[in-house]
C-alpha cells in the first residue's frame, strides 16, 4: 500500500513537471486552455472525468490568482483613470487660464487708454484721424482767410495810396488857386490904391 502511494506521487510529480515544462516551452496558457488540458489529462470513469483534488486545487489557485490579478489590474486602471482625469482637469484649468490670458492680451492689444478712458484702437484711430482732418480744415480755412485778408489789405493800401495821391493833388490845386486868388486880390488892391491916389490928387 505504501509503495502504491509512492508510485502515485511519483507519477503526479512527473505529470506536473512535464506540464510545467510544456507551459514554459509553449508560453502561458489561458484558463480555458488549462481547463481543457486538465480535463483531457484526467482519467475517465464511465461518462465522468476523474480529476485529482490536487490538480483541481492547483487550477483553482490559478483561477483565484487570475481573478486577483484582474482585480489588481482593474484597481490599477481605476487609479490610472483617476490620475489621468485629474491631469485632464488640471490641463483644462491651465487651458482656461491661458485662454483668459490670451483674451486679456488681445483686449490689451485692441484697446488703448486715452484721457483716462479705455477705448478700442479702431475708435481711437477714427478719433485721431477726425482730429487731424478737423485741424487740416481749420488750417485751410485760416490760410484762405489770411490770403483774403492779405489781398484786402493790399487793396486798402492801394486805395489809401490813391486817396493820398488825390488828396495831395487836391492840396496842390487848392494851393495854386489860393496863390492865384492872392495875386488877383493883390492886383485888385493895387488897382483900388491907384484909384484912391488918383482921386486924392484931384
Amino acid at each position: 500500500m505504501r509503495s502504491l502511494s509512492i508510485y502515485f506521487i511519483l507519477i503526479f510529480l512527473v505529470g506536473v513537471t512535464s506540464n510545467v515544462q510544456s507551459q514554459e516551452q509553449e508560453g502561458p496558457q489561458s484558463l480555458n486552455e488549462q481547463f481543457g488540458q486538465m480535463v483531457e489529462d484526467s482519467e475517465s470513469y464511465q461518462d465522468y472525468k476523474v480529476i485529482k483534488r490536487t490538480r483541481l486545487n492547483s487550477f483553482w489557485g490559478i483561477v483565484t490568482d487570475s481573478i486577483q490579478g484582474l482585480e489588481n489590474h482593474i484597481r490599477d486602471n481605476k487609479q490610472t483613470i483617476q490620475l489621468q482625469k485629474k491631469e485632464v482637469d488640471e490641463l483644462k484649468n491651465k487651458v482656461s487660464a491661458l485662454e483668459k490670458q490670451l483674451q486679456e492680451s488681445e483686449d490689451l492689444n485692441n484697446n488703448i487708454v486715452f484721457a483716462g478712458m479705455a477705448m478700442k484702437k479702431s475708435h481711437y484711430n477714427v478719433m485721431v484721424w477726425g482730429v487731424i482732418i478737423l485741424l487740416v480744415l481749420v488750417i485751410a480755412i485760416g490760410y484762405g482767410t489770411f490770403r483774403m485778408n492779405a489781398r484786402g489789405i493790399k487793396q486798402l493800401n492801394r486805395d489809401l495810396e490813391e486817396t493820398d495821391n488825390e488828396f495831395n493833388e487836391y492840396k496842390r490845386i487848392t494851393k495854386e488857386k489860393e496863390v492865384k486868388l492872392r495875386r488877383e486880390l493883390q492886383t485888385e488892391r493895387n488897382t483900388v490904391e491907384e484909384l484912391r491916389n488918383r482921386l486924392s490928387s484931384k
